[in-house]
């Protein structure tokens, strides 16, 4: 596995395939948030648009410490060799992709505007 992105605007994008339930897939640049604990959080007209599907409500604690109700819409995205099940949050204004997906992985920025960002698996 591999992921490769670069920094914009000072935000560090990859680009992910999530594979919708007709199996097309669909690529959405994310912006690598270290502060989000979750797999993936997008608008809620993104994912409605994307036509996933809705399996919940949750909590969800902001980077101002107050809390709001989401909707949780399972996703599925093509993550290394296979196809990873995941939460995706419905919320904010741009996809975001966060630490739940990296664990076990290196996270490589260069933060400077073109800079590349890499993601790969830890070698044990």
């Amino acid at each position: 596995m591999r992921i490769s992105g670069s920094v914009s605007a000072l935000s560090a994008e990859v680009t992910l395939s999530l594979v919708l339930s007709t199996g097309n897939r669909r690529n959405v640049a994310f912006v690598v948030d270290t502060g989000f604990l979750g797999a993936l959080a997008l608008p809620e007209a993104d994912l409605e648009r994307l036509g996933l599907r809705v399996f919940g409500q949750t909590e969800a604690t902001l980077a101002d410490g107050s809390s709001c109700s989401t909707l949780v819409y399972e996703a599925r995205v093509a993550w290394g060799e296979g196809v990873l099940r995941v939460a995706a949050l419905a919320m904010g204004d741009r996809p975001l992709l966060g630490t739940a997906l990296l664990e076990e992985c290196h996270l490589g920025i260069d933060f400077t505007e073109g800079g590349t960002v890499q993601i790969n698996p830890l070698t044990r």
